[in-house]
């Protein structure tokens, strides 16, 4: 009987603290894609700046960056909310890249997207930026006390079938 009483008591706390932990986040990847187009005669830009709102970019070492052929990335920055991609002097490009954020799946976090760095005689630009998706990740120490939890109960509802007096 004392074990019995036991391991209600572990269920129960594991229960309540299931019940009055924290909400934690999952990790969420984001995907974004960038092109742009210059014209004119030698014109050409040097980087790529996508404003995110705040709190959203990681540390650059996380960010995946997959470039088309015709841009070739040096190097890339983060300052406050935006991302900076430096690449080699072009014309036209575009430019995928992905990062894990700590934000809320199905969000939009692309505020905006430009050039700097344009040389030349330009007589028009044309830049964008737009997220491709955002996919949240569940997370398995919730899924591991939600299991625990129901355990609890069902361990609580043989016990009071065993203990009913006939």
């Amino acid at each position: 009987m004392k074990r019995r009483s036991l391991f209600l008591c572990v269920a129960a706390g594991l229960v309540a603290s299931l019940a009055f932990a924290a909400p934690s986040q999952a990790s969420s990847v984001l995907t974004t894609e960038g092109s742009f187009t210059l014209t004119g005669s030698g014109a050409t830009a040097t980087d790529m700046e996508f404003t995110y709102s705040a709190g959203v970019l990681p540390p650059s070492s996380i960010i995946t960056i997959n470039a088309s052929t015709t841009v070739t990335i040096t190097g890339t920055s983060i300052n406050g909310n935006v991302l900076e991609i430096d690449f080699l002097p072009v014309a036209s490009g575009v430019l995928n890249f992905t990062f894990s954020t700590n934000a809320a799946a199905n969000t939009v976090f692309l505020l905006g997207a430009g050039l700097t760095g344009v040389t030349g005689n330009v007589t028009g630009i044309s830049s964008e930026g737009h997220i491709v998706a955002v996919n949240g990740v569940p997370e398995p120490a919730s899924l591991a006390l939600l299991g625990i939890g129901m355990t609890g109960f069902i361990a609580l509802r043989r016990f009071f079938k065993k203990s009913a007096v006939v």
